[in-house]
């Protein structure tokens, strides 16, 4: 026994198979300073995207919507035009198909453009933010309406001090139809502008345009009665062939396949006055045909609607046809509002339309809308002989 225990006596300092394998599998410890080599190149990466990363929220939230205008206006009252332009874009991006935000967004970058002595740029936006306010009048608020009125009527001034008096009517009617009460703008301004300015801003008598076809967000005449089958080929907006040379629509029919209306029509906004007023549009068709103008009517207290078609129409040169539609609007509607209890005075005319008869194919050139003030001595201009372009 004491042989084997003496056998057995040189292996018991040794580590077994097995725990030699366990030790194989372990690795040693790093030194600190690698450690901390890795973490100070880990901090170093990691600093600059956190910056990033912030840079990045702050950058966008100025457009969200519950902080752009704020950080806009912000930025026009220290005339950093180039930060409010940049954030208005921004906006604009953000902002697709929010109706109540893009109004503004155009408005407010058309003062920043203004700013930077941008005219064609605050123009445009100026339209645009007219347009879309004039389409969805709920979407502007009394402080939009005041904002842009006040807004388009001093640029319009200020272009027409540097003889640019295309752009001025362009402001001032922006400033009129975009105010919701296009009519009594029209009156302000024609009593508080010297005899000069009126004559060189309205060679043809006091008038803004209800639509000229100008800015962002245009949309083209759109069949909304087609019982004669007749197709839309085309329907677009042309840059040139207006009275003035101007935009305009254009509309290429085929022909009509049955009898009955084809009314074709786009979206405008003059709440119904009891001064004086009437609307106007010039048409060119090819060949001439029978044409109607089509208004239509709304009344949001009483839910109730109304259409007018109109057929007499002057001829004004260059195969044009001028239609003046000049009556008492409110009296029109009188006897029908008071039997179904409704004010016709708190109505709007929300659409204007051309209704066509029967007949072969054609394409139609439409002027710009205008409201204007009633005068016996306006005359009306000519389209251009040439014609606008067909392509």
């Amino acid at each position: 026994m004491k042989g084997i225990r003496e056998m057995a006596e040189p292996d018991a300092g040794k580590p077994t198979a097995q725990e030699s394998n366990a030790g194989a599998g372990q690795s040693a410890p790093l030194p600190v300073k690698y450690v901390v080599a890795i973490w100070l190149v880990l901090t170093v990466l990691l600093v600059p995207f956190l910056a990033f990363l912030i840079l990045a929220e702050r950058e966008v939230s100025q457009y969200s919507t519950l902080t752009f205008e704020s950080n806009v206006r912000k930025a026009l009252d220290q005339r950093a035009f180039n930060r409010a332009v940049r954030i208005c874009t921004g906006a604009l991006k953000i902002a697709l198909g929010r109706g109540d935000y893009l109004g503004k967004a155009h408005l407010l970058r058309a003062r920043a453009y203004a700013g930077q002595q941008e005219m064609a740029k605050a123009l445009d936006d100026l339209d645009t933010s007219a347009r879309l306010w004039r389409r969805s009048p709920y979407n502007a608020t009394p402080e939009d309406r005041k904002e842009i009125a006040g807004f388009g009527t001093g640029l319009g001034l200020q272009l027409l001090d540097a003889g640019d008096a295309v752009g001025a009517r362009r402001a001032i009617s922006d400033a009129g139809s975009g105010s919701g009460r296009p009519v009594e703008y029209l009156y302000e301004q024609a009593s508080v502008l010297p005899a000069p300015l009126k004559q060189t801003l309205w060679p043809e008598g006091p008038c803004i345009e209800i639509e000229g076809y100008r800015g962002e967000e245009l949309s083209a005449f759109a069949a909304s009665r087609n019982d004669q089958e007749r197709k839309v080929l085309n329907a677009r907006i042309e840059k040139s062939g207006g009275r003035d040379g101007g935009a305009c629509a254009f509309l290429d029919l085929s022909a009509a396949s049955n009898p009955g209306d084809s009314l074709y029509t786009i979206p405008i906004s003059v709440p119904m006055s009891e001064k004086p007023f009437a609307l106007r549009l010039a048409l060119k068709e090819d060949p001439p045909e029978p044409a109607k103008i089509m208004l239509s009517y709304w009344f949001e207290l009483a839910r109730k609607s109304a259409s007018t078609l109109d057929a007499t129409n002057t001829d004004i040169g260059g195969g044009g046809k001028l239609f003046e539609i000049k009556r008492d609007f409110c009296e029109e509607r009188a006897a029908l509002a008071k039997s179904q209890g409704y004010d016709p005075a708190r109505g709007v005319i929300n659409s204007i339309g051309v209704s066509f008869v029967q007949g072969p194919a054609l394409r139609c050139w439409i002027d710009k809308v205008e409201l204007y003030i009633p005068q016996a001595d306006a005359k009306p201009g000519p389209f251009a002989r040439s014609g606008p372009s067909s392509s």
